[in-house]
């Protein structure tokens, strides 16, 4: 069986935004790598993402004009001790490095309606008990509500032949013991949100009024979360507030022109 291309492979959970990961206290919408270090690991050598390996990288390093003299130097300065560290570390240096809290809605002259947004995101509608700081969030795991799936689906290649991986995806549930965490996934950021669709950690919330309508109606399961009892006027409101949490820059500039606190 030919090996799907990467683009083709069905990934269980909603490829997050990498923008102000450097703030994060831990990694993954589960929270299972404690740097950024641990973090590019497992995509970079997963089966079912970039399918490397260190023998892969070595051929890599060895043949590129650019990186092999990079490697032989921080090798020579003891910064780093294989071309798996200089990978990793690398890699790290340049996500910890895209950073950006600015937007429009630092700047802004608000409209009736984003200020009356901007009032109900940190009043009524209690969006910034999880969403906070910085880098808006909390950095903490909470279950929403959401439904559960009761099939995941994790396409891999295993010995030629496609595999799927069935059963609960419990979040932080299956990195610490308890029931506690059991479905609990990492609070995102929120800036850029609109440009991060789909939403949610298995990405099922397409756009955001769907996300304003889920918190509205207090989550899929029942009970779980208060009902918000937004009016219509009011979830327009929040949703032109959300808006404006938008740095032009990274839609249009480089992302090393980016890099501010």
């Amino acid at each position: 069986m030919q090996r799907p291309k990467i683009g083709q492979l069905l990934l269980r959970r909603n490829t997050p935004s990498l923008l102000n990961v450097g703030y994060y206290k831990s990694y993954f919408w589960d929270g299972r790598a404690a740097t950024l270090y641990d973090q590019v690991e497992e995509p970079l050598f997963a089966l079912h993402e970039m399918h490397s390996s260190p023998e892969r990288i070595h051929r890599t390093l060895s043949h590129h004009p650019t990186l092999g003299k990079l490697y032989a130097l921080t090798r020579k300065q003891q910064v780093v001790t294989s071309e798996k560290d200089f990978t990793k570390k690398a890699l790290a240096a340049h996500l910890w490095s895209i950073r950006s809290t600015d937007s429009y809605a630092n700047h802004a002259i608000y409209t009736p309606s984003e200020q009356q947004g901007k009032k109900l995101f940190y009043g009524k509608a209690g969006c910034s008990s999880c969403h906070a700081g910085k880098a808006l969030t909390d950095q903490q795991y909470h279950y929403t509500g959401l439904k559960k799936q009761a099939i995941v689906r994790q396409s891999n290649i295993v010995q030629g032949q496609e595999t799927e991986t069935f059963g609960h995806d419990h979040g932080r549930g299956d990195v610490v013991s308890g029931k506690q965490m059991l479905f609990a996934f990492r609070t995102p950021s929120l800036h850029n949100v609109s440009l991060t669709a789909p939403y949610m950690h298995d990405g099922s919330l397409k756009t955001l009024q769907e996300v304003i309508e889920f918190y509205d109606r207090g989550g899929d399961e029942k009970g779980h979360l208060p009902r918000l009892h937004l009016s219509q006027k009011e979830k327009q409101d929040l949703q032109a507030f959300l808006l404006l949490l938008l740095d032009p820059r990274y839609m249009t500039l480089p992302q090393k022109d980016l890099t501010h606190d």
